[in-house]
């Protein structure tokens, strides 16, 4: 899918902030039309990767502290909605399948790559099982917190978010859906001890 390759490669920093776009260009590289290439950069802007202005440019949306804290205020309200209803509704199956991919959250230990792969796929089953599809719609989100984690240099946040996993599998296994939304906003920093974090951003970018 075009769109899965460009996050990609913007997510991974093969397109840098600021890195200007160009259909066609972007078409040849990847073998495809233009057509599923303009779709897929308007997927890209909904998702806040990229900024279009139309007639003057495209590119790759730069890193600041307000698009941090904007990005991950928006994660923390909707994945702790998705998470909260996911807790309540799910199986027992399901419960054991939701748990078996937060374990590969916390068996990634320090390799990015294999942390943001098994996060994605935890949240993507969430989506899946919390009974609203219209929370799908949202998925392509993951990608800008993604982008938001691997490039901001905040190392150690990154891995409270590791061990914040682990107390939501705790909240999961005793299916307490309040808990373990409050555990995705802190998170995110929408709540508790790391709100301050991002309220300082400008402090410390």
């Amino acid at each position: 899918m075009v769109f899965v390759r460009l996050a990609d490669a913007i997510v991974q920093g093969e397109l840098a902030p600021g890195q200007s776009l160009r259909d066609q260009d972007l078409a040849d590289q990847l073998g495809v039309s233009r057509m599923p290439v303009r779709e897929a950069l308007q997927r890209l802007e909904r998702a806040g990767l990229i900024e279009m202005a139309a007639s003057r440019y495209t590119r790759v949306a730069e890193l600041t502290p307000q698009r941090v804290r904007e990005t991950m205020e928006h994660a923390g309200y909707l994945y702790g909605s998705i998470i909260r209803l996911a807790t309540k509704r799910m199986t027992d199956e399901q419960a054991e399948t939701a748990l078996a991919l937060l374990g590969k959250v916390a068996a990634s230990g320090t390799d990015d790559e294999a942390y943001h792969e098994a996060n994605r796929a935890f949240n993507d089953f969430m989506i899946e099982v919390c009974g609203n599809s219209n929370f799908c719609l949202r998925s392509d989100l993951l990608y800008s917190v993604q982008w938001v984690v691997r490039h901001f240099p905040f190392a150690e946040y990154a891995m409270v978010l590791r061990a914040q996993h682990e107390r939501l599998a705790g909240a999961l296994v005793d299916r307490d859906a309040d808990e373990a939304e409050r555990i995705v906003r802190e998170m995110y920093g929408v709540d508790g001890e790391h709100a301050a974090f991002f309220a300082g951003l400008d402090q410390t970018f």
